[in-house]
């Protein structure tokens, strides 16, 4: 059985001695992992987030629908600020660079866009008309502002964005859900990432490598609790994909 990452985000965080909820999930645009979570601890002290790996993520729990968190006040007391070790570090942000598994931000409202800003890549294409950025591209995506985006293939658009499934065990996405709205009969689509060219820079849109007519055609999703193993399987034969 797949986990929906925004219904993630209505999960509440199970620490030591404090239960956060969850603000943001950060996915790797390379290999589709959830990298990150963003958790909302205002209500304990005067920085309003602490953002921790999901390696720190020691059980899930789909019945109580929560998070168990490798996590202390105290420890979130002594993380490095994300400003702090983001002044330090200049540009250097590449491939080779390992993040803190905890580190927390002053402004919440501050952790998307600087996270993405030092989590650049070189080697990767993107759409950014500057020449010195070309070869550039963040990291991670932030999954809310991702399931906001117009999804579009070499036709035009397709739908709309609006989850994406994971393994619950490795946290890796599996599938992207598309709202195929008016561009198709309305319908919900589940579609393997492997048919994902890119999300792309902004989260304003994701590229899909797959025709309309495909599309259309797919396996449909009414329900998220009808993915089963046979509908994994149906859906994996119809694109051509390993389940």
């Amino acid at each position: 059985m797949l986990v929906s990452l925004m219904d993630l985000t209505k999960f509440k965080a199970k620490a030591d001695d404090i239960s956060p909820s969850i603000s943001e999930i950060f996915v790797d645009r390379k290999t589709w992992r959830v990298q990150f979570l963003a958790l909302d601890i205002g209500g304990w002290f005067s920085r309003r987030s602490a953002v921790v790996s999901a390696d720190r993520i020691t059980e899930m729990s789909a019945s109580d629908r929560s998070l168990k968190i490798d996590l202390t006040k105290q420890m979130a007391e002594d993380a490095p600020d994300l400003h702090e070790f983001a002044g330090s570090s200049g540009n250097s942000w590449d491939e080779s660079y390992v993040f803190p598994s905890l580190f927390t931000a002053s402004a919440a409202g501050a952790i998307s866009p600087m996270l993405l800003d030092m989590s650049v890549r070189p080697g990767d294409v993107t759409d950014d008309p500057d020449p010195a950025q070309a070869e550039r591209l963040e990291r991670m995506f932030p999954l809310t502002e991702a399931t906001r985006s117009e999804a579009f293939n070499s036709e035009g658009p397709v739908g709309r964005v609006i989850d994406f499934l994971a393994n619950p065990e490795t946290l890796t996405v599996t599938h992207v859900v598309v709202d195929t709205g008016e561009s198709i009969a309305e319908s919900q689509r589940v579609i393997p990432v492997s048919a994902v060219s890119r999300v792309a820079k902004g989260e304003n849109h994701t590229v899909l490598d797959i025709s309309k007519d495909k599309i259309e055609h797919g396996p449909r999703l009414e329900h998220f609790d009808r993915v089963d193993r046979n509908w994994l399987d149906t859906t994996a034969a119809y694109y051509g994909v390993s389940a």
